[in-house]
């Protein structure tokens, strides 16, 4: 109850290390409190909760802003998009040692983030290591679990009188350490107590047993069963599993973290990391000619895969290989470019990290993959791949000098087949539908700073001044017959058909024959989209608001009764409700005659704009 009180107290440091030795329950104390805080009566709900476990420090900075509503590629993007607002954020971290580098991800994204007024951070760091060193420098609240006091002795005797059975050592032995306790509970009756806990149990595993659990120890990510049985060595995984289940992962996975219990496994053996690469390649690769296909193997052990293969020196092959990229876990393939950065294929799948990190489906990856490799030379094209739900028709990469997109809108009337594409400064440039190609020289500027830019059905292009999302600004019109209807307004989200959101939360579609406006949101509406249904079946508005919920409204019904995404936490982006950091225009159905959507991303100082086309 103590974190409770913490976060209840204002006075308090804004970060609260979680501290111990391994074992004592220091990421189980923070995803319980993670659970608390879910529940329907708590009053502080965390806007983000993530496991470090197998993270790059990219990888960490991506997942984050993806559970932040952000697209950031770096921790700098990430700190741009929050800004210094006050509102308060309780971030929630855990399995920071079991990242692939725990003291980047603690000084290149934790540390970072407390500069922002109104972030608190939860975070577990064992004794002693990196990120407890560099978590230190700051002023912090601490929660040490090696205290004795934060453990009642007679609770934990009893607790470990039911857990022990016959082992041969004590509770006093192993207070006041769950993990401890759990290992020593593993050892059998007449093992000698005088040895250390570990020492005794690892003395006590049986030697036909032995590989398996090595196998497990020098996997880089946890694993479950079946892929732990496809691991080299592992051919007696029932049989460890109840030796270690002291260790076993709550989600059913399995993972010895680096620590004493993986020192005494690992004592004496010589690591092979190359060899252990090509033994798992073997088995999951299909042949194919003289080259080797990993698609449709499990993705986990692919990530193990190429984490011996980075560390025995023979990843190149792998890395070079875009179906091996799409087919592997993203965590193991984001560790892997960090650490190869020069690697062909690095750029392009680091540019699509935040898009990859968190994708489940192959056939999704490599869509956005391969949306990245376009216009990359000298790289071929990923092949389609089934259920792939869109792929790739054209890409316009701009200059690394030109600065971020602001805003895109697909042209109709006079500007129909034309995709708008307007930058942070103001300048607004066409591109080809088809083809993606410049037409003509730049158009008039565009406010600088823009929030969304639109183009009606006339041709008229319509800009919403940028500010702060949620906050109502003027809607500026840049060229067109229909202009006299939009000048001068206020709102806080534009679609082309027309409509616009205000700070209140309500939705106004500003149709032909008269206006209607319906409260959609509690708080402001932040993004908003529309499409004519076909056969003149009207318009169906979509809007996003800071609530965090996604609403669908056909003007002169009734709105659907249930939000099309509930939501607490998220406030969805102006200019989008299709993706967060992304515009995907039009939000619903197709445009043109080639039938493709428009897609902006914005990447550092790298811009681009692809046109994407459905998969039958």
């Amino acid at each position: 109850m103590a974190l409770l009180r913490r976060l209840d107290d204002g006075r308090a440091p804004r970060l609260c290390r979680v501290s111990g030795a391994p074992g004592s329950g220091k990421s189980h104390l923070v995803t319980w409190l993670d659970t608390v805080c879910r529940s329907p009566d708590s009053p502080t709900l965390p806007a983000a909760a993530l496991s470090m476990a197998g993270l790059s420090v990219e990888g960490a900075v991506w997942l984050m802003g993806r559970q932040l509503g952000c697209c950031a590629q770096t921790t700098d993007q990430l700190l741009n998009e929050l800004g210094t607002s006050p509102v308060q954020r309780l971030l929630l971290v855990w399995d920071v040692g079991r990242a692939v580098d725990p003291a980047g991800i603690a000084a290149g994204l934790l540390v970072p983030l407390l500069s922002l007024p109104g972030v608190r951070i939860v975070v577990e760091a064992a004794t002693g290591s990196a990120e407890e060193r560099t978590l230190a420098a700051g002023d912090a609240a601490v929660l040490d679990l090696d205290d004795p006091g934060w453990t009642d002795p007679g609770r934990f005797d009893r607790w470990y009188g039911r857990l022990a059975g016959s082992s041969p050592f004590t509770a006093q032995q192993v207070y006041p350490s769950p993990g401890l306790a759990k290992l020593a509970a593993a050892v059998p009756t007449g093992s000698p107590s005088d040895r250390g806990v570990v020492e005794a149990w690892w003395s006590a595993v049986p030697q036909e047993v032995r590989p398996t659990v090595r196998a497990l120890a020098l996997a880089d990510r946890p694993v479950t069963p079946a892929q732990w049985a496809m691991l080299p060595g592992a051919d007696r995984v029932q049989q460890a599993e109840r030796w270690l289940a002291f260790n076993a992962l709550g989600d059913g996975r399995w993972f010895i973290p680096g620590g004493p219990l993986r020192d005494a496994v690992l004592d004496g053996v010589d690591v092979d990391d190359a060899g252990l690469a090509r033994r798992l390649a073997v088995g999951l690769a299909q042949p194919i000619g003289r080259s080797q296909m990993f698609l449709g193997a499990d993705e986990g052990v692919l990530g193990v895969l190429l984490g011996h293969a980075v560390r025995g020196g023979v990843a190149q092959p792998l890395l070079d290989d875009p179906l091996f990229l799409v087919s592997a876990e993203p965590r193991a393939v984001a560790a892997a470019f960090a650490a190869q950065p020069d690697a062909p294929l690095a750029a392009a799948w680091m540019r699509a990290g935040p898009a990859l990190i968190d994708e489940h489906q192959v056939a999704v990856r490599a869509s956005v993959l391969d949306a990245h490799l376009l216009g990359t030379a000298g790289v071929g094209r990923l092949p389609n791949l089934p259920k792939a739900p869109w792929r790739g028709n054209w890409a316009h990469w701009r200059e690394r000098s030109a600065p971020p997109l602001a805003a895109i809108a697909v042209g109709q009337g006079a500007l129909a087949g034309r995709v708008l594409v307007a930058d942070v400064d103001g300048t607004l440039v066409l591109l080809d539908q088809d083809s993606g190609e410049l037409v003509g020289a730049p158009w008039p500027s565009a406010p600088a700073g823009l929030r969304s830019l639109v183009c009606l059905a006339d041709g008229t292009i319509a800009a919403l001044d940028g500010g702060q999302a949620g906050v109502e600004a003027a809607v500026r019109v840049l060229s067109g017959p229909d202009g006299p209807a939009l000048a001068g307004l206020k709102a806080t989200a534009l679609a082309a058909v027309p409509a616009m959101g205000d700070s209140s939360g309500a939705v106004h579609w500003l149709g032909e024959s008269s206006a209607q406006a319906q409260m959609l949101h509690t708080g402001a509406v932040t993004a908003l989209g529309g499409v004519h249904l076909s056969q003149g079946a009207g318009v169906l508005l979509v809007s996003g608001g800071a609530d965090g919920t996604v609403r669908a409204w056909k003007p002169g019904q009734l709105p659907m009764p249930s939000p099309v995404v509930p939501g607490r936490a998220r406030s969805w982006r102006s200019g989008s409700v299709a993706a967060r950091g992304v515009w995907l225009l039009p939000v619903l159905g197709a445009t043109g005659s080639c039938g493709c959507a428009v897609l902006g991303h914005r990447a550092a100082r790298l811009t681009c704009v692809w046109g994407l086309r459905s998969t039958p």
